[in-house]
């Protein structure tokens, strides 16, 4: 705004210095009535020294941050402590009474019972001729029987086991329920099994060829992998 100001106030200067120069060198040129002759008077016009309007510098303003007033502390009092209590004399505990000798029960040793063997289970099945089996299976159901053979086949609940017939090259095929127990895993074809179980006479079915077969069968109660 101040600068505005200035440059108006030369600007009205110069024209006015403008204006009066350019009326003295009319008056010069034009000059006065010319006088009889007598004598001609050369007027000249006087010489006029035009000052250069300068400009007025603009005014600096430094700003100058105030310092933010020194804030005094203000001291608190500070808390008096409350005086402690001082502790009483303690009281001596009086001598503790001493137990008497009390005599101890030494216990007397007791009679250790004698393990009872519980006996094998598998003692209570007998061995069978595979041909008496093979033969006349119904004859000898509800014996309590142990075989030992090589599975050919695994079915749903059952398995179906070669048992070797002494004396010749045909093996007597045999049909192993398991009805009353779970068996051990891992029994594949191939794996031998020996079997405790109960004689229930024979199975009937057919076979690849459509034929009818007859096997003996035994519901086991034991099975072993051997």
């Amino acid at each position: 705004m101040v600068r505005h100001i200035l440059i108006l106030i030369a600007g009205v200067v110069g024209g006015v210095l403008i204006i009066c120069f350019a009326c003295v060198v009319l008056s010069a040129l034009v000059g006065g009535p010319e006088r009889p002759a007598a004598g001609r008077v050369t007027a000249t016009a006087p010489s006029v020294t035009l000052a250069q309007a300068t400009q007025t510098p603009r005014p600096t303003v430094t700003l100058v941050r105030a310092k933010p007033p020194t804030r005094t502390p203000t001291l608190e009092p500070s808390d008096t402590p409350a005086p402690t209590d001082t502790p009483g004399p303690t009281d001596t505990p009086g001598p503790t009474d001493t137990p008497s000798n009390t005599p101890t029960i030494t216990p007397t040793a007791s009679d250790t019972p004698t393990p009872t063997r519980t006996p094998d289970p598998r003692t209570q099945y007998g061995t069978i001729d595979i041909r008496e089996l093979e033969s006349y299976a119904n004859n000898h159901i509800g014996e309590r029987v142990r075989l030992r053979g090589q599975v050919f086949n695994v079915g749903a609940g059952y398995y179906q086991i070669w048992v070797a017939k002494p004396g010749s090259y045909f093996d007597v095929a045999v049909i192993i329920t398991y009805m009353g127990i779970v068996p051990p895993p891992g029994i594949y074809e191939d794996t031998y099994i020996t079997v405790y179980g109960v004689v229930m006479g024979t199975m009937e079915g057919t076979n690849a060829f459509g034929a009818t077969i007859r096997q003996p069968w035994v519901d086991a109660e034991i099975i072993e992998k051997r």
